[in-house]
Protein backbone atom coordinates (compact mmCIF):
# COMPACT_ATOMS: atom_id res chain seq x y z
CA UNK A 1 0.00 0.00 0.00
CA UNK A 2 1.89 3.01 -1.39
CA UNK A 3 -0.47 5.52 -0.02
CA UNK A 4 0.17 3.92 3.38
CA UNK A 5 4.09 4.17 3.59
CA UNK A 6 3.93 7.67 2.38
CA UNK A 7 2.03 8.31 5.27
CA UNK A 8 4.08 6.37 7.61
CA UNK A 9 7.47 7.67 6.61
CA UNK A 10 5.95 11.27 5.92
CA UNK A 11 4.71 11.66 9.92
CA UNK A 12 5.40 8.57 11.48
CA UNK A 13 1.64 8.06 12.90
CA UNK A 14 -1.44 7.92 11.41
CA UNK A 15 -4.36 11.10 10.24
CA UNK A 16 -4.71 10.86 6.67
CA UNK A 17 -2.50 13.58 5.80
CA UNK A 18 -1.82 12.39 3.08
CA UNK A 19 -4.96 12.26 1.56
CA UNK A 20 -4.78 15.89 0.90
CA UNK A 21 -1.38 14.99 -1.09
CA UNK A 22 -3.05 13.29 -3.21
CA UNK A 23 -6.17 15.64 -4.10
CA UNK A 24 -4.24 18.61 -4.14
CA UNK A 25 -1.54 17.16 -6.53
CA UNK A 26 -3.17 13.94 -8.00
CA UNK A 27 -0.83 14.45 -10.81
CA UNK A 28 1.98 12.92 -9.31
CA UNK A 29 0.18 10.16 -8.45
CA UNK A 30 -1.58 7.28 -10.04
CA UNK A 31 -5.28 7.14 -11.58
CA UNK A 32 -5.95 4.50 -9.05
CA UNK A 33 -4.69 6.20 -5.95
CA UNK A 34 -6.56 9.51 -6.35
CA UNK A 35 -9.42 7.21 -7.34
CA UNK A 36 -9.06 5.14 -3.91
CA UNK A 37 -8.52 8.38 -1.98
CA UNK A 38 -11.48 10.39 -3.06
CA UNK A 39 -13.36 7.49 -2.09
CA UNK A 40 -11.95 7.15 1.24
CA UNK A 41 -11.86 10.82 1.88
CA UNK A 42 -15.94 11.08 1.51
CA UNK A 43 -16.31 8.42 3.43
CA UNK A 44 -14.93 9.59 6.05
CA UNK A 45 -16.26 12.68 6.14
CA UNK A 46 -19.23 10.95 6.54
CA UNK A 47 -18.00 8.26 9.23
CA UNK A 48 -15.98 10.78 11.00
CA UNK A 49 -16.44 14.63 9.98
CA UNK A 50 -13.24 14.85 9.07
CA UNK A 51 -9.79 13.12 7.51
CA UNK A 52 -8.41 10.19 9.82
CA UNK A 53 -6.89 7.68 7.77
CA UNK A 54 -8.81 4.67 9.04
CA UNK A 55 -9.84 3.99 6.07
CA UNK A 56 -6.42 3.58 4.82
CA UNK A 57 -5.57 1.90 7.79
CA UNK A 58 -8.45 -0.75 7.17
CA UNK A 59 -7.24 -1.15 3.32
CA UNK A 60 -3.61 -1.44 5.02
CA UNK A 61 -4.51 -4.25 7.40
CA UNK A 62 -6.24 -6.46 4.74
CA UNK A 63 -3.10 -6.33 2.39
CA UNK A 64 -1.27 -7.34 5.13
CA UNK A 65 -3.62 -10.20 6.05
CA UNK A 66 -3.15 -11.76 2.39
CA UNK A 67 0.65 -11.07 2.54
CA UNK A 68 1.26 -13.20 6.03
CA UNK A 69 -2.14 -14.78 6.97
CA UNK A 70 -2.78 -13.21 9.76
CA UNK A 71 -5.74 -11.08 9.88
CA UNK A 72 -5.70 -9.76 12.88
CA UNK A 73 -4.24 -5.95 12.43
CA UNK A 74 -7.87 -4.53 12.31
CA UNK A 75 -8.72 -5.97 16.00
CA UNK A 76 -5.56 -5.74 17.88
CA UNK A 77 -5.71 -1.68 16.55
CA UNK A 78 -9.36 -1.65 17.62
CA UNK A 79 -9.02 0.92 19.67
CA UNK A 80 -6.19 3.18 18.20
CA UNK A 81 -6.84 6.78 18.76
CA UNK A 82 -8.61 9.33 16.16
CA UNK A 83 -6.33 11.33 14.94
CA UNK A 84 -7.51 14.37 12.30
CA UNK A 85 -5.06 15.66 9.64
CA UNK A 86 -5.08 19.38 9.82
CA UNK A 87 -3.30 19.42 6.48
CA UNK A 88 -0.97 17.50 3.94
CA UNK A 89 1.58 14.98 5.38
CA UNK A 90 5.02 16.66 5.20
CA UNK A 91 6.90 14.84 2.53
CA UNK A 92 10.24 16.21 3.09
CA UNK A 93 9.94 13.71 5.92
CA UNK A 94 10.89 11.42 3.99
CA UNK A 95 14.09 12.14 3.29
CA UNK A 96 15.02 13.90 6.65
CA UNK A 97 13.33 10.65 8.75
CA UNK A 98 12.18 13.11 10.72
CA UNK A 99 8.95 11.99 11.52
CA UNK A 100 9.00 11.65 15.05
CA UNK A 101 10.06 7.89 15.10
CA UNK A 102 13.57 6.30 15.28
CA UNK A 103 15.87 5.13 13.32
CA UNK A 104 16.02 1.78 13.87
CA UNK A 105 11.87 1.68 13.59
CA UNK A 106 12.10 3.35 10.24
CA UNK A 107 14.89 1.01 9.49
CA UNK A 108 12.44 -1.63 9.80
CA UNK A 109 9.15 -0.26 8.52
CA UNK A 110 11.73 -0.05 4.79
CA UNK A 111 13.09 -3.39 5.25
CA UNK A 112 9.61 -5.06 5.99
CA UNK A 113 8.20 -3.75 3.22
CA UNK A 114 10.95 -4.13 0.60
CA UNK A 115 11.15 -7.80 1.50
CA UNK A 116 9.71 -8.53 -1.45
CA UNK A 117 11.80 -7.05 -3.89
CA UNK A 118 14.93 -9.36 -3.60
CA UNK A 119 13.10 -13.13 -4.47
CA UNK A 120 9.15 -12.02 -4.13
CA UNK A 121 8.78 -13.55 -0.21
CA UNK A 122 8.41 -12.59 3.18
CA UNK A 123 11.50 -13.95 4.52
CA UNK A 124 14.00 -11.56 5.72
CA UNK A 125 16.43 -12.01 2.76
CA UNK A 126 16.34 -8.71 2.59
CA UNK A 127 18.27 -8.00 5.24
CA UNK A 128 21.06 -9.69 4.14
CA UNK A 129 20.44 -8.11 0.52
CA UNK A 130 20.76 -4.83 1.96
CA UNK A 131 23.89 -5.54 3.81
CA UNK A 132 25.70 -7.34 1.17
CA UNK A 133 24.70 -5.46 -2.25
CA UNK A 134 25.83 -2.27 -3.91
CA UNK A 135 22.76 -2.33 -5.73
CA UNK A 136 20.64 -2.18 -2.21
CA UNK A 137 17.50 0.31 -2.29
CA UNK A 138 18.59 0.57 1.68
CA UNK A 139 22.64 0.92 2.00
CA UNK A 140 22.51 3.69 4.15
CA UNK A 141 20.69 2.81 6.79
CA UNK A 142 22.82 1.48 10.00
CA UNK A 143 24.80 -1.31 9.57
CA UNK A 144 23.93 -2.32 13.44
CA UNK A 145 20.53 -2.15 13.11
CA UNK A 146 20.62 -4.53 10.03
CA UNK A 147 23.00 -6.61 11.64
CA UNK A 148 20.97 -7.23 15.07
CA UNK A 149 17.50 -7.66 13.03
CA UNK A 150 19.47 -10.19 10.43
CA UNK A 151 21.64 -11.35 13.33
CA UNK A 152 18.06 -12.21 15.93
CA UNK A 153 16.71 -14.18 12.87
CA UNK A 154 19.16 -16.83 12.98
CA UNK A 155 18.91 -17.29 16.64
CA UNK A 156 15.52 -17.37 17.54
CA UNK A 157 15.18 -20.55 15.55
CA UNK A 158 17.98 -21.28 13.69
CA UNK A 159 16.68 -19.96 10.40
CA UNK A 160 17.12 -16.92 8.05
CA UNK A 161 13.09 -16.31 7.67
CA UNK A 162 12.09 -13.10 8.62
CA UNK A 163 10.79 -13.77 12.03
CA UNK A 164 12.52 -11.34 14.19
CA UNK A 165 12.14 -8.14 11.11
CA UNK A 166 7.99 -9.48 11.48
CA UNK A 167 8.61 -8.90 14.80
CA UNK A 168 9.74 -5.47 15.06
CA UNK A 169 7.28 -4.87 12.49
CA UNK A 170 4.63 -5.30 14.99
CA UNK A 171 6.28 -3.60 17.59
CA UNK A 172 6.94 -0.55 15.60
CA UNK A 173 3.11 -0.80 14.68
CA UNK A 174 2.19 -0.80 18.24
CA UNK A 175 4.72 2.16 19.20
CA UNK A 176 2.67 3.64 16.31
CA UNK A 177 -0.87 3.27 17.04
CA UNK A 178 -0.86 2.73 20.31
CA UNK A 179 1.93 4.61 21.77
CA UNK A 180 3.81 0.84 22.69
CA UNK A 181 7.96 0.74 23.44
CA UNK A 182 8.03 -0.05 20.14
CA UNK A 183 11.27 -1.39 18.56
CA UNK A 184 15.00 -1.43 19.12
CA UNK A 185 17.80 -3.18 18.40
CA UNK A 186 18.14 -3.75 21.79
CA UNK A 187 14.38 -5.26 22.25
CA UNK A 188 15.01 -7.76 18.85
CA UNK A 189 18.51 -8.95 20.13
CA UNK A 190 16.57 -9.85 23.70
CA UNK A 191 13.72 -11.79 22.06
CA UNK A 192 15.91 -13.64 19.98
CA UNK A 193 18.02 -15.06 23.61
CA UNK A 194 21.05 -13.17 22.36
CA UNK A 195 23.20 -9.93 22.94
CA UNK A 196 25.61 -8.00 21.13
CA UNK A 197 28.15 -9.29 21.70
CA UNK A 198 27.16 -12.13 19.95
CA UNK A 199 25.77 -10.21 16.22
CA UNK A 200 29.02 -11.09 14.66
CA UNK A 201 29.84 -14.34 15.30
CA UNK A 202 25.93 -15.53 14.29
CA UNK A 203 26.40 -13.53 10.91
CA UNK A 204 29.91 -15.24 10.22
CA UNK A 205 27.97 -18.67 10.87
CA UNK A 206 25.64 -17.15 8.48
CA UNK A 207 28.35 -16.10 5.70
CA UNK A 208 29.87 -19.59 5.70
CA UNK A 209 26.43 -21.92 5.32
CA UNK A 210 24.35 -19.19 3.57
CA UNK A 211 20.59 -19.88 2.72
CA UNK A 212 19.31 -19.73 -0.86
CA UNK A 213 18.35 -17.09 -1.92
CA UNK A 214 19.08 -13.79 -4.26
CA UNK A 215 22.89 -13.89 -5.23
CA UNK A 216 25.25 -11.25 -5.27
CA UNK A 217 24.55 -8.56 -7.49
CA UNK A 218 21.19 -8.97 -8.56
CA UNK A 219 20.10 -5.75 -9.41
CA UNK A 220 16.54 -4.94 -7.12
CA UNK A 221 15.81 -1.98 -9.18
CA UNK A 222 14.70 -4.37 -11.09
CA UNK A 223 11.07 -4.97 -9.54
CA UNK A 224 9.84 -5.60 -12.73
CA UNK A 225 10.49 -9.20 -12.76
CA UNK A 226 11.31 -9.68 -8.98
CA UNK A 227 8.39 -7.70 -7.03
CA UNK A 228 6.99 -5.33 -6.23
CA UNK A 229 7.00 -3.48 -3.25
CA UNK A 230 3.77 -3.89 -1.34
CA UNK A 231 3.87 -1.10 1.39
CA UNK A 232 6.15 1.65 -0.41
CA UNK A 233 5.05 1.01 -3.72
CA UNK A 234 6.59 0.11 -7.03
CA UNK A 235 8.31 3.06 -8.18
CA UNK A 236 11.33 4.32 -7.06
CA UNK A 237 13.77 6.49 -7.59
CA UNK A 238 17.16 6.97 -6.08
CA UNK A 239 17.41 10.63 -4.62
CA UNK A 240 19.25 10.11 -1.26
CA UNK A 241 18.29 10.93 2.12
CA UNK A 242 18.38 8.26 5.06
CA UNK A 243 18.26 4.97 3.49
CA UNK A 244 19.24 6.46 0.01
CA UNK A 245 16.23 6.51 -1.49
CA UNK A 246 12.52 8.33 -1.72
CA UNK A 247 9.16 6.72 -2.27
Amino acid sequence: MHLWGIQMSSEGRQNGGVYFNVLNNPEQFKPAEVALVRDLYQRELQLFGGVTGRLLDEQFFGLYGQMTGRNDLAQRYANRPLEYARGPANLANRDTGNNGLSPFTNAVLRQWGHDRLDNGLQDGSILQFTLGSNTALDRNLNRGDLEALLAADVADNGRRDGTSLENAFINSLDQIYMGGPGASAQRTLSNAGINQSQVGSILNQLALNPPPGVPPGVDITNIQNIGRCPVLGPVVSQQGGPGGIRF
